[in-house]
């Protein structure tokens, strides 16, 4: 794989899709579908960039004049040709009226000079709670808000395992880019009457920073990346949190329950479940595991693992003794004896084989230790990522669970924002 010249800060697009690459160059105002106006470019990513649309053609509304456009590099539409990612998108599509998942409009291909790109066309989505956390003075969210986000998250999962989907994706490095249940893949929401979407629309799209190119004798613009704004701020009061609204985004490579996975390595690897590393059969639970991993690094502003190999041991060995010293909790017989990958890491025993000694390290001492919210809160946040990282599966609650455990009882003070999260009202 050629990689992209270093000196660049957004998509290289001239490396093709044989060099692992071929990004679509989108232009600002040019049209995708005849019909999607492109505004601006609002990110991009390994396998993919995300614009802002808007329609040309006012006939074809879709609840909304404001979308976004996904374009796949054609290496990764060659890819999504072969795999589940259309059937998962007509499936959410049907059942994501009124929810917190992404609603899809159209898919469709586009030609471009590296070949033929998949696009993926969905109501307005802003700015991805990772990159708004990080701009955060202290890099993490108010607990109010982090409830909030991760009971919205509870929800759309809870659609998802209901339509027999598992949201984790792929991490091998051979095939695409790992995305899973993280802040960069939970967007605020943006429609039409969004504070200061107007002047959005009518700007030129082309951002300081955009650089020209020549590919295949054509020039074109390599765009900026400019986000759109949350609409909150850092330190927003509770009465504006509970109306936030954020959708779980993207699932180019979620899997089917049920179905045999197109791999075993799902997940990017800070977030992946202990019957992942040891190859055991693995279903909705792995979501349950990275919604522990997910509030910690609201709360904190830092990941819960990061593990390291050494002189003598792995990453995989280090990840697991993380595991067990920060929940307190052993690999049962159970779990180990239905992972291919046991005898890798544990002797007859159920020892680690690289790892002698444990150093236990509570969690409720490494929320402490940053200093993010007063004393009392932070026995019942460690409760609720404990029992998320049970290491068996088996012991794992379930989303329906989560979404009546004590810490998220009171996340919403407002009865009317409850009773609209509950679409009770």
């Amino acid at each position: 794989m050629t990689l992209p010249r270093t000196s660049l800060i957004e998509e290289d697009l001239i490396l093709s899709a044989d060099e692992g690459f071929g990004y679509f160059p989108a232009e600002s105002g040019g049209l995708l579908n005849g019909y999607y106006q492109i505004v601006r470019k609002l990110g991009w990513g390994r396998y993919s960039s995300v614009w802002l649309t808007r329609l040309s053609t006012p006939q074809l509304q879709y609840g909304s004049s404001v979308c976004v456009g996904r374009g796949m590099t054609a290496e990764a539409t060659r890819g999504h040709r072969e795999g589940l990612l259309r059937e998962l998108m007509e499936t959410i599509k049907k059942e994501a009226e009124g929810s917190y998942l992404p609603h899809f409009v159209e898919h469709f291909e586009e030609r471009g000079p590296h070949g033929d790109h998949l696009c993926l066309v969905m109501h307005g989505l802003g700015i991805d709670v990772g990159t708004f956390r990080r701009a955060a003075p202290r890099k993490h969210l108010t607990l109010h808000m982090t409830k909030i986000v991760v009971a919205i998250t509870l929800e759309a999962l809870e659609q998802l395992h209901d339509l027999g989907i598992i949201h984790r994706s792929l991490a091998n490095e051979n095939q695409f880019h790992p995305i899973d249940i993280k802040p960069g893949n939970i967007f605020f929401s943006v429609s039409d009457d969004n504070e200061g979407i107007e002047k959005i629309l009518n700007s030129d799209g082309i951002a300081d920073g955009s650089e020209e190119v020549e590919l295949n004798g054509q020039r074109y613009w390599t765009l900026a990346s400019q986000s759109i704004p949350s609409g909150y701020r850092f330190d927003a009061p509770r009465s504006h949190t509970e109306i936030l609204n954020v959708a779980l985004g993207d699932f180019g490579h979620a899997q089917w329950v049920g179905r045999v996975p197109t791999t075993k390595d799902i997940s990017p690897y800070a977030l992946r479940a202990p019957e992942v590393i040891l190859r055991a059969p693995f279903d909705a639970k792995v979501d349950v595991w990275s919604i522990g991993c997910l509030t910690f690094e609201l709360l904190t502003g830092h990941w819960l693992f990061s593990p390291v190999g050494g002189s003598g041991w792995r990453r995989e060995d280090d990840y697991l003794a993380k595991m067990m010293e920060i929940t307190g909790d052993a690999f049962s017989p159970a779990l180990l004896d239905r992972s291919e990958a046991r005898n890798n890491y544990f002797d007859a025993a159920g020892n680690l084989l690289r790892i002698d000694a444990l150093v236990p390290m509570s969690l409720e001492n490494l929320i402490a230790a940053y200093k993010v919210f007063p004393e009392k809160d932070i026995l019942p946040a460690a409760k609720f990522i404990r029992d998320c990282l049970r290491l068996d599966p088996d012991q794992r609650p379930l989303v329906v669970d989560l979404q009546v455990h004590d810490w998220m009882m009171n996340a919403w003070n407002c009865w009317v924002c409850y009773c609209a999260y509950h679409a009770i009202y």
